[in-house]
């Protein structure tokens, strides 16, 4: 994709406080930058969406089409402040919902990192649990399974390999309306940040939550299924007592500072100029 050409870009979205903040603000940068705006996904060159359940069918018709395919949902650190707050960041993602089929690729400097002021703590090798990060309502519909039913089955498989505790731990939003699960102790996301949880865990496993760089941060390995964090952690269950250590944390977390970005640095048009220069080509035209 030529850096100067005008482009069309289709945007989708519902019309939703924190949605519509987040979509105007790119939006002003797109235009700002020359290209137009559209609601037709066949006029679009590249598609913007969010809301990953809402337009699933127009990301999987983009990304079978191969058109240039941007999701948006909420990014991987300061992202709890008040909802409409502009310093809360958004994930910005190339053809799938989480990087990590580009994340490290992407070959960013540290700088953005550094400005968060996150310390990544060295790895535990031991501890008194396994915390276990489940994903919420919306990603199960999205992924086309029951509510809890990766968590069960996960639990079934650890048990066949260890007899170290279990907590559980759901997403905010699901732990409110479901609670946790029979029989499991659970972290209550309401009451205890993820900080704490995982002080003193002895792994982490997660389908693809943002648990899994949070305790890449904390120093806790990770088993997980998908995301960002994929390649920093072992997939299989069974080697549960043999966690990964990556040595190439701080790399990674350079990367993922530029996979976020707050509604001022988009309106700005730093996060679109990101996505042009770099993301789009590195996926679309460089695999």
């Amino acid at each position: 994709m030529g850096n100067n050409e005008t482009k069309t870009i289709g945007v989708f979205y519902t019309d939703k406080n924190r949605k519509t903040l987040v979509m105007e603000a790119l939006m002003e940068s797109i235009i700002e930058d020359g290209n137009d705006i559209t609601s037709k996904y066949e006029k679009a060159d590249i598609v913007i969406t969010f809301g990953l359940s809402i337009f699933s069918d127009i990301h999987e018709r983009a990304r079978k089409e191969n058109k240039p395919n941007i999701l948006i949902d909420l990014g991987y650190w300061e992202r709890n402040y008040e909802m409409l707050s502009k310093k809360n960041h958004y994930r910005l993602s190339v053809q799938h919902p989480q990087p990590s089929n580009y994340i490290m690729h992407m070959g960013e400097d540290p700088e953005r990192f550094l400005s968060y002021k996150k310390t990544i703590q060295p790895w535990k090798m031991s501890g008194d649990y396994i915390l276990l990060a489940d994903i919420g309502q919306k990603s199960y519909d999205f992924f086309d399974m029951e509510y809890q039913s990766w968590a069960k089955k996960a639990i079934i498989e650890i048990q066949k390999h260890t007899d170290r505790p279990i907590i559980y731990r759901a997403k905010p939003s699901s732990f409110t309306a479901k609670g946790g699960l029979p029989g499991i102790p659970f972290s209550d996301p309401m009451q205890e940040p993820i900080e704490h949880a995982l002080k003193n865990a002895y792994a982490a496993v997660t389908y693809h939550s943002n648990v899994g760089c949070d305790a890449l941060l904390a120093g806790v390995p990770i088993f997980i299924q998908a995301g960002a964090a994929l390649h920093m952690g072992l997939q299989d269950l069974s080697k549960i007592e043999t966690p990964f250590y990556p040595t190439n944390r701080f790399s990674f977390f350079c990367n993922l500072a530029y996979c976020q970005w707050n509604v001022n640095e988009m309106r700005q048009g730093l996060a679109w100029k990101h996505l042009k220069e770099k993301l789009i080509p590195l996926v679309y035209e460089k695999t």
